[in-house]
């Protein structure tokens, strides 16, 4: 599972095609697993978060790492080539004022990539709807779709680059929780391969045949 997630973080950060040594910024970094998959290849990462609890020490010694909790310290360290906010715009309580700053430290030619929950794939069609995984109540302040987005980065006065719906086996795992007898509940989890594998196809074909994920990308750059 861990090689898997590795090739599944270094994915988000090469499909944007970044340039040589680039300098990303993890916004909302959590335990810091996104930027120790890719620290290879990039220059300098800093991971943000309101708590760095979950950061292990090992990935706070790394010399091209750094992880901080404080706005002003994030502000002093840009520009950056690459902002990321990988589920974590949907827990923001002023998402616009947030973005608005982060913009000031995004490089000219850079991109904020943003993948958060959209109630757009089959898992959010289930009933009760109340038991959706994307609601995370009261953890998501925010549910977003590209209308929402397509109007964020009119805000922001950001073009949006790409729109892409991705496989969200986590997103599964959350939705059908609620609906399984206990006794298999533990066999409903983003951490067991066979289940991944399952709900990663199943997303998959969803986008094959021009469906909705209920997981959504968008690349915003400046004109």
């Amino acid at each position: 599972m861990f090689w898997m997630r590795k090739r599944n973080f270094q994915s988000k950060y090469t499909i944007t095609e970044p340039l040589p040594g680039s300098r990303v910024l993890d916004f909302g970094c959590g335990n810091g697993e996104f930027l120790g998959s890719i620290e290879a290849l990039t220059s300098y990462s800093l991971g943000f978060d309101f708590t760095l609890e979950q950061v292990p020490e090992n990935l706070k010694a790394k010399p091209h790492l750094e992880f901080v909790d404080n706005v002003d310290l994030l502000i002093s360290k840009g520009p950056f080539d690459r902002i990321f906010l990988l589920q974590a715009i949907e827990h923001l309580p002023s998402p616009v004022e947030t973005l608005k700053l982060l913009r000031t430290v995004l490089d000219i030619d850079g991109q904020i990539i943003i993948e958060t929950p959209s109630r757009t794939g089959w898992d959010s069609k289930i009933p009760p709807y109340k038991f959706w995984g994307g609601w995370h109540a009261p953890r998501h302040f925010h549910i977003w779709d590209k209308e929402s987005l397509d109007k964020l980065s009119e805000k922001l006065d950001l073009r949006i680059a790409s729109t892409t719906y991705i496989p969200s086996p986590y997103q599964w795992a959350e939705t059908l929780k609620p609906r399984v007898h206990k006794i298999f509940r533990s066999l409903v989890s983003s951490e067991k391969i066979f289940f991944v594998a399952l709900f990663y196809s199943v997303d998959l074909c969803q986008i094959i045949l021009g469906k909705k994920t209920s997981n959504i990308r968008v690349v915003f750059v400046q004109d």
